[in-house]
């Protein structure tokens, strides 16, 4: 049965704003045109689906919980890591620095080694490879002049000098022949 104002006695279904559907009866209409609504509110959404909701929110609430655990995780890390490069940066940058200074130092040392070693070996006189080739050049160009002038003396001063015997006799002839024989 219809009322006058189009609702039914019965259940009928009346639609609020959201998700949510109400179902109201009308119980009564009194004489002053006021309408007394049964106010239970039936959700098509059953028990189930809420516990698995509830349940879904909740896991999802956990990963997004470890979600933020392992961001701040990996911003500590990568702060961790951020701080490691500025000090290898410090350390390259000190490395550097002592790179050039030592570098600078090397070069006055070898400066100073090529003194002293110049120094060392004018002092003690001892000769460079130019001074050792120098000597043996000399010796050989007086080794031959010796040479001939000793044989010049001998051809010369010293043979004209001996008697014709010795000249002619070679050594061996001046040996004995057998010293088995002679015992």
């Amino acid at each position: 049965m219809i009322n006058e104002f189009g609702l039914s006695r019965n259940s009928h279904s009346i639609s609020s704003e959201g998700n949510c559907r109400c179902s109201s009866k009308v119980e009564s209409i009194n004489r002053n045109n006021t309408i007394r609504w049964d106010k239970s509110i039936k959700l098509p959404i059953s028990q189930r689906n809420i516990d698995e909701r509830l349940k879904k929110i909740g896991q999802a609430r956990e990963n997004l919980t470890e979600a933020l655990q392992a961001i701040d995780d990996l911003q500590a890390t990568a702060e961790d890591n951020r701080q490691d490069l500025e000090n290898l940066d410090q350390a390259i940058l000190r490395a550097e620095e002592q790179r050039a200074g030592l570098a600078a130092e090397l070069t006055a040392l070898k400066g100073l080694a090529d003194l002293d070693s110049k120094a060392v070996r004018e002092a003690l006189r001892l000769p460079t490879e130019v001074d050792k080739w120098r000597e043996r050049i000399w010796g050989f160009i007086f080794g031959l002049l010796a040479g001939l002038v000793a044989t010049v003396l001998w051809e010369l001063v010293i043979k004209p000098s001996l008697p014709d015997k010795y000249l002619h006799e070679s050594p061996a002839m001046t040996m004995p022949a057998d010293n088995t024989k002679a015992k």
